[in-house]
């Protein structure tokens, strides 16, 4: 069940950023369709929004 929670997490988090599922990030930009990351090809801006939201997340599940 966990890795389902992170997949969804996951998806969540390209969807609003993106605006796109990691499939199609993937295959917008002709990479290899066996990666198992997209982070390495986020820019960094993109990045910091993922992390920003990750750290939501885990306010929300870790309040002080």
């Amino acid at each position: 069940m966990k890795v389902h929670i992170f997949s969804n997490e996951s998806h969540l988090f390209n969807r609003f950023v993106l605006g796109k599922s990691a499939k199609q990030f993937i295959a917008e930009r002709g990479l290899d369709s066996d990666i198992t990351s997209i982070q390495p090809d986020l820019s960094k801006e993109e990045i910091n929004y993922i992390q920003k939201l990750q750290n939501v997340i885990i306010g929300l599940i870790m309040p002080d």
